[in-house]
Parts: structure tokens; sequence; C-alpha cells
């Protein structure tokens, strides 16, 4: 057998991944390899070393030539399997929030106290201060083959779904990434087909996420108001008098969960 030529056909590059490419060879069959018979003529071009490794091949009987030689026009479909399987493309935007805090940055209460008269006994109020904190949005994209995800879904439970459950409006209960715990909040996933072999044994999907990091973690501080609106001025956070601090997202290890476990994020 003989790959005679070949041209590329199209390149596809999504979301800035490098993906699937389609390349189309001339393939020269002499008659030993095909002795008049198509199907084996086809058997022995998808058993060649060099297409073997193919995601698909189209192949297209052409012509046969003076000295009995077939030939075919083969386009095969090639995917990146090194960088589909290990990378992952990232980006972030930062800005800054407003938020309303009584707590300074060392914890401690923020209060003002207050003279009526000469010699009188102070009054202390606590005061709620506006501030800003960083608040940086995480983006990112993934190719994944998702057969063997497939394998460990329970049985009647859509896997896009059961995917996009354990990542949507959870917290990470581990270090991630070099974010501390409980700082980053997943708040979009989105997966879309990218690549389905012909035969069905083969979905290639790509996910994006989009995550919230807060260095002060997604935890809030509550605290005791009295009727009047007002905050008492003996609130203690680290003894929770009147005030503590609540985790209102539930948490789960990022570091284990489908399609981002054990890539490289680039």
């Amino acid at each position: 057998m003989k790959i005679c030529a070949s041209r590329n056909i199209s390149t596809e590059y999504k979301s800035g991944l490098p993906v699937q490419r389609v390349v189309e060879y001339l393939v020269v069959l002499p008659l030993g390899e095909h002795f008049n018979n198509l199907e084996l003529a086809e058997e022995n071009i998808r058993n060649h070393p060099f297409l073997v490794g193919a995601e698909e091949l189209r192949i297209r009987y052409d012509s046969t030539n003076q000295e009995n030689e077939m030939l075919f026009i083969v386009e095969a479909v090639w995917v990146d399997e090194t960088k589909k399987a290990e990378n992952v493309l990232w980006e972030t935007t930062s800005t800054l929030e407003q938020t309303e805090t009584v707590f300074d940055a060392f914890g401690n209460l923020i209060t003002v106290q207050y003279y009526p008269d000469i010699g009188s006994e102070p009054i202390f109020q606590v005061v709620p201060v506006r501030h800003t904190r960083p608040r940086m949005e995480i983006r990112m994209k993934s190719l994944d083959d998702w057969n063997d995800y497939f394998n460990v879904v329970p049985i009647g439970v859509n896997p896009i779904g059961y995917m996009t459950a354990g990542w949507l409006n959870k917290i990470n209960s581990t270090n991630w990434l070099g974010f501390a715990m409980h700082t980053v909040l997943c708040t979009y996933v989105s997966v879309s087909p990218f690549y389905v072999h012909p035969s069905g044994q083969r979905y290639i999907y790509e996910s994006q996420f989009s995550f919230i990091f807060d260095p002060e973690t997604h935890n809030r501080i509550v605290y005791y108001r009295n009727e009047d609106g007002k905050t008492p001025t003996n609130i203690d956070l680290i003894s929770g008098n009147g005030a503590r601090l609540v985790q209102v997202y539930q948490d789960t290890d990022f570091n284990l969960l489908f399609p981002l476990a054990g890539k490289v994020y680039i």
C-alpha cells in the first residue's frame, strides 16, 4: 500500500483548544492487497499502521489504473489526544465590589464612643462600614472524552445533569489550585457536544465553567440587631455572642470532580 499524497481539508479550533483535523489522502493498493475485492481493500486500509489511530476514516473508491492498482480517496479525522486529555484553558477577571461590615480587618467590632456631657459616662455605638473587597471571576474550558464517565454515572441518570449538579452552586471543601477552602464558588456550567463518533462509541464534549473567588470566603457573618436596628456593642464573633460565621453553600472537593480532576491548567 502506498499513501501518495495528502491535503489538509480543515483544522478546527474551538475556544482556543487544538481539536479535530480532517486530512485527505490518496491511497494506492496493489493487486495483492485487494484482488478486486472492495471490502478486502477497505479492511486493509483501515488496518494500516499510519491510519489506524484516526478517529474516523471515510473511504471512497476512485479508480483502477493500468497496473491493476486500486486508487482510494481517504478522509481521516484526527483528534489531538494529548492536549485534549491534559489541558484546561482558564482566564480571570478581577474587580472590586461594595459590601458592609461591623468588624474591622482584625475581627474587632467597629465602635465609636460619645460623651454627652463633661464627666458623663460614654455611650458606645456600633458603626457599619461600607468597603470594597476583591472579586475575581475565573472561567475555564475543557475538552473531554466522556465514555469512561458514562460508566460511573448511576443507571437512569443523565450524565450531563449529574456532572453539573456536582459543581454548580458548590464551594471548594479543600485547597484547590492554590485557592483556600471555601473561597471559590461555581456559578456556571455549560456542556456541549463537540464530536460524536458515527458508531456512537466515542463522545467528546466541551465543558465551560465560571467561578467566583472571594478571599474572605463565601461564608457570611450574621449578627444580632436590636429592635431599633442597631447592633449591641458587646457582640463577639469569637465567642459567638450575638454573631457567628455561617456556611451558606454546600462544599465539595473540586480536586476529585470530573472533568477537571487531574488536568494541567494553562
